[in-house]
């Protein structure tokens, strides 16, 4: 299913301490339970067709095919390949997480536990936290949080540390009309977009929307990424295999780079 929206353009957001969601609020909070309600049926996802189209700044589009799986709540898989082979691993198990790419000088597994995340160097777009809140079934938060009229969707704010120490707005908007997520942004403390993640195609699966076409920017470094997924897969078994942390050829614990 196609959606009808043109993709958002959201105004900066100025950061400031978190707020109650006010009664006025009601009819947001009650679709917002609804929407998690509907998400909470969802354990695992499952693709192995994605297409990604990579534009940056001076470089031809590059092309590549991907798979993902995405068990909840820490289990998450992305391997990116184009012609010339393996290009990128992103994944995240009960214990940790991790980064690797090719394009990288020299290509290094760069990993972590999970309660040393904020001790790491890994820039929020990076994160496959950030990639598994993108897949848009994850409960959505309501506490320390502010919702307010954007357009006409639903806006939910909500502070938070990034993985570099520094405070930073977290955007999910809401179509009230459909009832689903439609996009998530990530503000700095200056009001600047890092990094945002929109829907621009989905399908209805059950009661539940899953992305069938998605946009992804890293705003900072003015690149973009088209995902198109084909047949997404919900809640199969998924093999313990997809969750092993790599064995590349360098590898380094980020927490252990920090003085």
């Amino acid at each position: 299913m196609r959606n009808s929206t043109t993709l958002i353009n959201p105004v900066p957001y100025h950061i400031k301490p978190p707020q109650t969601i006010s009664e006025n609020n009601k009819e947001a909070l009650d679709a917002i339970k609804r929407i998690n309600a509907r998400n909470a049926s969802i354990r695992s996802l499952e693709c192995h067709n994605i297409t990604i189209r990579v534009n940056c700044p001076g470089t031809p589009p590059v092309n590549l095919k991907s798979e993902m799986a995405y068990e909840k709540d820490k289990k998450f898989r992305m391997i990116n390949q184009s012609v010339l082979g393996r290009e990128a691993d992103v994944g995240s198990n009960d214990q940790q997480f991790w980064f690797w790419s090719k394009r990288m000088r020299p290509p290094t597994l760069y990993y972590a536990n999970h309660s040393d995340m904020i001790k790491v160097p890994l820039r929020d777009p990076l994160n496959p936290l950030w990639l598994m809140e993108c897949m848009n079934v994850q409960e959505i938060a309501t506490k320390n949080t502010e919702i307010r009229q954007q357009e006409k969707y639903w806006a939910i704010h909500q502070t938070r540390v990034s993985l570099l120490g520094a405070l930073v707005v977290k955007m999910t908007l809401i179509d009230p009309q459909e009832e689903r997520i439609v996009g998530h942004y990530l503000y700095n403390s200056e009001n600047k977009l890092i990094a945002s993640s929109e829907i621009v195609a989905f399908a209805k699966c059950g009661s539940v929307y899953v992305p069938t076409e998605m946009k992804m920017c890293w705003h900072e470094e003015n690149m973009s990424m088209l995902f198109q997924f084909t047949q997404i897969a919900v809640n199969t078994k998924i093999k313990d295999t997809t969750w092993i942390l790599p064995n590349y050829l360098r590898k380094k614990n980020m927490a252990e780079l920090l003085p």
